[in-house]
């Protein structure tokens, strides 16, 4: 039995985000295209056979209890699909900035959910071990799943589309982050309703057209939350000859799309000087993977 793993866990883009309603249960109906991208953290499991459950990060926004979701993933995977628990250390090397809409937790979750059914045989199908990811987070099934998908419901209904190929993100993530509860409350009160240019978009999507892509991006959040330092981003980004710009998720982060490399590059080292966290990053085709 494999006692350690190493498990990468890629950070996603939206590329197009709307919600069409509250449902009974209190979750919210989405119609999205998400997007993996190569910025990943690394996700290293230990069984310890001490019977405990570690967190490390790397980072110290971090929660290291509970209230950590790869915490839950770790309960959830036991009780629902072990009849014993020996102890895990979760340890985690952080590039996906936290609170910035690009689902660094929910990759982090998927990357435990993949990595221990890894390490305890497979005891677990894949479509067994996508239902178990939607009861742990909306994300979590797509950051299993990864590629360029259309997800819908509450982020449990996931259908891959032809992949986005030969195009680049330049990702700012400005200072201050908006919490995603806060930012459906902000949808619930003002009843925010998008034009629906779903179809278009998933077409573009599809043709690999960004210039079709720029005319029907859209993210129901960046019209709620109205951060000056999202809209600061998008003007530099722009500046920097971004195809197009946008929030991704409930934000904070926002990525623009350059279709050239060297642009790309040029892009991230003059943002550089203007922000702390600024990344270059590219579509790929999968989500959380194991490396032996």
């Amino acid at each position: 039995m494999v006692e350690d793993l190493k498990v990468m866990a890629p950070g996603k883009l939206n590329l197009y985000l709307d919600i069409s309603g509250k449902r009974p249960d209190g979750y919210h109906d989405l119609k999205m295209i998400m997007q993996s991208i190569n910025l990943c953290d690394e996700v290293n499991i230990t069984i310890t056979h001490d019977r405990n459950i570690e967190i490390i990060s790397s980072d110290s926004d971090v929660p290291s209890d509970e209230n950590n979701i790869a915490y839950k993933a770790v309960q959830f995977f036991y009780s629902t699909c072990m009849q014993k628990f020996s102890g895990v250390k979760i340890t985690i090397k952080k590039q996906i900035p936290v609170q910035s809409g690009m689902g660094g937790g929910s990759a982090d979750a998927a990357a435990v959910l993949v990595g221990l059914n890894v390490i305890e045989g497979n005891p677990v199908s894949d479509m067994k071990l996508m239902e178990l990811a939607k009861k742990i987070g909306a994300d979590v099934p797509f950051a299993i799943k990864g590629g360029t998908c259309i997800v819908k419901g509450t982020g449990d209904i996931i259908t891959p589309i032809k992949p986005l190929e030969n195009i680049y993100f330049v990702i700012v993530k400005p200072a201050g982050g908006i919490s995603t509860a806060m930012a459906y409350k902000e949808i619930d009160n003002k009843k925010v309703f998008l034009k629906d240019k779903f179809k278009e978009m998933t077409e573009a999507v599809e043709s690999g057209n960004v210039n079709e892509m720029k005319k029907y991006m859209q993210n129901a959040f960046e019209v709620v939350c109205s951060v000056p330092e999202v809209e600061w981003s998008k003007q530099a980004l722009l500046a920097e000859g971004a195809e197009v710009s946008m929030m991704t998720g409930s934000g904070s982060a926002v990525f623009g799309i350059f279709c050239d490399l060297k642009k790309a590059e040029n892009a991230q080292k003059n943002l550089q000087k203007k922000f702390a966290k600024v990344y270059l990053a590219k579509p790929i085709s999968e989500g959380s993977y194991f490396v032996l």
